[in-house]
């Protein structure tokens, strides 16, 4: 992650659309232990091609580290559109 540190909002994003609870917690933990947290956070915020529905989802799913359980398409849509246009 460290060499991706320009592009992690995007690898973050799919990350969340594949919808994969162990695939979020191993780039969570390995955000955590590279401390990329605070970039992210500051990436995700000042994003301004992002939707700020999308931008909430992914502060939150980066805030609690769990996906929704939930079925919420327009979530899921949100990021498989995001993921995808990347």
């Amino acid at each position: 992650l460290i060499d991706f540190k320009t592009e992690l909002m995007p690898i973050f994003e799919k990350v969340v659309a594949l919808q994969d609870q162990y695939g979020l917690h191993a780039f969570l933990t390995a955000l955590e232990n590279a401390g990329l947290q605070a970039g992210l956070i500051v990436e995700i915020r000042d994003g301004a091609e992002k939707r700020s529905e999308t931008k909430e989802i992914l502060l939150e799913v980066l805030r609690t580290g769990k996906l929704s359980t939930e079925s919420q398409p327009s979530h899921e849509n949100i990021l498989v559109k995001a993921a995808s246009s990347s």
